[in-house]
């Protein structure tokens, strides 16, 4: 049974009194013969319990699982701004790397750059329909003439309406708009660049201009398995990321409590709320400072009290935004050490910095031998039409947010000739697996 069918089943059966349901997810675990349903609805519109309980009923009836434990959740569905923001920059994160990261470097105007979360490369505007019980929601782009074509071209646009169908009772409509770059480019930029890391000859400067990510030394694991990644600069963060990895100084550690969803039988029969802890503290480098929450298990709960105010750390975990500001939910932690500035500098070669180069594209040139018999290329019209560049990068590993880049290749093809080529190694600054 599809979506389709199982709210309209519900509404056949109920005189279309619950049209505004919507089916999120439909999950079944095969070895614990476990189903689960989601359904949402507005929540402008109220739902009472005995409303919920003759869905229920429904469903099971239309369902019958025989032997099966059925779980149903019905839910308001909160379309609000900040919330569909997030779900729009998670699903992109994840389906179209490269047109999330089009979106969270902000826009250009004129020649400043704006990253503020209201910019206009990401507009949302919302209008409750309390008649037809529906959010309309109207979401524009604005982006390069690049990412505007690749937008619709791999039907970015179906899959992201789809996906937001699924997670909020709203209609969704998305467009794009091409803005013009005014920057021009200095074709001597890099190598300026250069120059003037080589003048400043310190470790803020070559991290400043080339990454933002640090070395950290004598990791101790304490929550989780060891962390592999380097940490980047707290200032460096400007989205949700689902893995992201950080590191610095502690302070205001506190401990907490919250009540579980579970409950705990008695022996006397009551039953009451697990409560569980939580700890809380701030982790601080030199660029800035972000909130730290960690939900740890039993074994961990031990380990935790090893950290006080003043421990040096380095998390792993997961990025989100609340209430404005960013905050990570912590998954692995590892006391460890931060080479201090003096430290460091002395372990800079200049001979090093004055390793890097401007690498430039260079005119193609083949080296297999010409054959008399030999077939011809037959391309179709949008190659011989068209100029394009066929582009491949070696990395560290396939996660887009902790892996490094160590080669890059380039292949221009004019009007169906090869032209030009371009190939340069990067140091990943890290072990290469």
């Amino acid at each position: 049974m599809n979506d389709f069918d199982l709210i309209s089943v519900i509404n056949k059966r109920t005189c279309n009194r619950f049209k505004s349901l919507r089916l999120k997810q439909v999950f079944f675990d095969e070895a614990k013969n476990l189903c689960r349903i989601s359904i949402i609805y507005p929540s402008f519109e109220e739902l009472t319990e005995e409303d919920k309980d003759e869905i229920i009923a429904i469903i099971k009836q239309e369902l019958n699982l025989q032997n099966a434990v059925l779980v149903i959740k019905i839910n308001k569905s909160f379309v609000e701004e900040d919330l569909v923001r997030q779900a729009i920059l998670t699903f992109l994160q994840k389906k179209s790397p490269v047109f999330y990261s089009g979106i969270i470097e902000g826009t250009y105007s004129g020649n400043e750059k704006s990253t503020d979360k209201n910019n206009l490369s990401l507009q949302i505007d919302i209008l409750e329909n309390k008649v037809d019980l529906i959010s309309n929601v109207q979401i524009k782009f604005l982006v390069e003439k690049s990412l505007h074509d690749y937008f619709y071209n791999f039907k970015i646009d179906k899959k992201l309406v789809e996906y937001l169908r699924k997670s909020f009772c709203a209609e969704f409509v998305i467009s794009t708009e091409v803005f013009k770059n005014n920057l021009s480019y200095d074709n001597n930029f890099l190598e300026k660049q250069i120059d003037e890391i080589k003048a400043k000859s310190n470790l803020k400067a070559i991290f400043d201009a080339t990454e933002s990510k640090f070395l950290v030394n004598n990791k101790k694991v304490l929550i989780g398995s060891e962390i592999e990644f380097n940490p980047r600069y707290i200032k460096s963060i400007k989205a949700p990321i689902d893995v992201c990895c950080v590191a610095g100084v502690v302070s205001f550690l506190t401990e907490r409590t919250y009540k579980s969803k579970r409950v705990k039988k008695n022996k006397d029969g009551t039953e009451e709320q697990i409560v569980k802890p939580y700890f809380n503290f701030n982790v601080k480098d030199e660029t800035g400072n972000i909130n730290i929450v960690v939900f740890p298990t039993k074994q961990g709960y031990h380990k935790m009290h090893l950290i006080s105010d003043g421990s040096t750390v380095i998390i792993q975990g997961k990025i989100e935004k609340y209430n404005g500001k960013f905050e990570m939910m912590a998954k692995k932690i590892s006391l460890c050490e931060i080479p201090s500035k003096q430290e460091v500098i002395k372990e800079i070669d200049e001979t090093k910095i004055s390793n890097y180069k401007f690498v430039k594209p260079i005119k193609y040139t083949s080296t297999k031998q010409s054959n008399l018999f030999e077939e011809g290329n037959y391309y179709s019209k949008e190659i011989l039409n068209n100029n394009f560049v066929v582009y491949d990068f070696e990395t560290t590993g396939v996660d887009v947010n902790n892996d490094e880049i160590i080669e890059i290749g380039a292949l221009k093809i004019e009007k169906g000739v090869f032209t030009q080529v371009f190939t340069t190694l990067v140091n990943p600054k890290r072990h290469i697996p």
